[in-house]
């Protein structure tokens, strides 16, 4: 009898242990995706830029970068926290979800293009700065944020996460105002997610018929 009543000590004791575990891990969760709408806020809502309007905040976004880097060396699962933080700030369902996508496909462009591999990176994009390529083609080029919808088709959508892309400085020096078949698919996917008017997607569609 006396061993039994030890038995169910040391199991509720093992189970308090467990909760509080979880409980921790959760606290710890919930601190990084708090920390990550933070930098996330501005674009994640398509902030339109006060001193260059029409143009991506490429500061801002070389900071969720280095954000991003700190938050998976710590362990943490990026596409899970980015969509946590989003919900703090009021994003959910498909716009949500185009927020996730596109800013892990990006991490992972600045993974391939060997942007991490440079410790000195890390304080260039924790200042703002341009980090700079490490990858054999393209080493020391800095990389910058583009568009994948120009924003003379789509201003709304001209400083807003679905939108921007990483890519090389001259790649994206090279980006026209030219509308094709993938901005139309993506304006279309964006409209319905709710992130662009449709009264942009109208004229976008108009554009594309134009030939502009």
């Amino acid at each position: 009898m006396r061993m039994l009543s030890i038995i169910i000590v040391a199991v509720g004791m093992y189970s308090g242990w467990i909760l509080l575990q979880r409980d921790r891990a959760k606290k710890v969760e919930d601190g990084w995706a708090l920390q990550c709408s933070k930098v996330l806020d501005s674009q994640a809502n398509g902030r339109v830029v006060t001193a260059a309007p029409g143009s991506p905040d490429e500061g801002a976004y070389f900071k969720i970068l280095h954000f991003l880097r700190k938050a998976e060396m710590d362990g943490r699962d990026l596409h899970a926290m980015v969509g946590t933080a989003c919900e703090k700030i009021g994003i959910t369902g498909e716009k949500r979800g185009l927020i996730q996508d596109a800013l892990i496909a990006n991490y992972e462009t600045a993974r391939k293009l060997k942007v991490f591999d440079d410790p000195m990176n890390m304080v260039r994009l924790e200042q703002g700065q341009a980090a700079l390529i490490a990858l054999v083609g393209w080493q020391g080029e800095p990389v910058a944020v583009g568009v994948v919808i120009p924003p003379t088709h789509a201003p709304e959508l001209s400083n807003h996460l679905i939108n921007l892309v990483l890519l090389p400085s001259s790649v994206r020096d090279s980006q026209t105002g030219r509308l094709t078949r993938e901005m139309t698919d993506a304006a279309r996917k964006f409209e319905h997610a709710g992130a662009l008017p449709k009264s942009t997607l109208d004229s976008i569609y108009l554009a594309s018929r134009s030939g502009e």
